[in-house]
């Protein structure tokens, strides 16, 4: 029945907002992170999509994720953080860079030098969140592409990437939570 499927529902949602900041949540988040890469033919900390896809994957919410792609409100949200992970990225990317022309030797700065090389990274990347028109835009478009999209293909691929383990253990979690095996219709 509907109630029932409302009911099994909101568990699941309940238990993965108990899950989310754990051990388990953190393994769960891995292994996403793991398969998108894989699925995009990236690997982890190589390259902008190498180094975006495991912090967005870290700072999503697993409760909502199914509900990150149902609609615009929920699609800007994690837009917004895609973005504003890859601006993060490319702040320090960036400021890495220059102070390399600079000549100065990242291997050699003091604890006191990293800080403040940290803190001008944080600045830059909030100068290009908070008044860059191109980040609205990237937010923009990044929100009509993911909105409405269906990530049951993704998460069906994502588990055939998985070795037969991590399967067995995504299927354990997936019967415990109801993830991925309830369909609403």
């Amino acid at each position: 029945t509907s109630a029932g499927l409302a009911v099994t529902y909101y568990f699941r949602k309940e238990i993965l907002k108990a899950i989310d900041d754990t051990a388990l949540g953190e393994f769960l988040k891995n292994e996403i992170s793991g398969s998108i890469l894989s699925i995009l033919g990236a690997e982890k900390d190589k390259g902008l999509i190498g180094k975006v896809v495991p912090i967005v994957v870290q700072n999503i919410k697993l409760h909502k994720l199914e509900d990150y792609f149902k609609d615009e409100t929920s699609a800007r949200e994690l837009a917004t953080l895609i973005v504003g992970s890859m601006s993060n990225i490319v702040a320090d990317q960036a400021l890495n860079y220059a102070l390399k022309l600079l000549g100065v030797d990242v291997a050699k700065r003091s604890k006191i030098g990293d800080k403040i090389i940290k803190y001008v990274s944080i600045l830059i990347a909030k100068s290009f969140k908070q008044d860059s028109r191109l980040f609205a835009v990237m937010v923009d478009e990044l929100t009509i592409a993911i909105s409405g999209v269906d990530i049951e293909p993704i998460i069906e691929k994502a588990k055939e990437e998985m070795p037969a383990w991590k399967r067995i253990m995504t299927d354990i979690v997936s019967d415990y939570t109801g993830v991925l095996n309830d369909k609403e219709e």
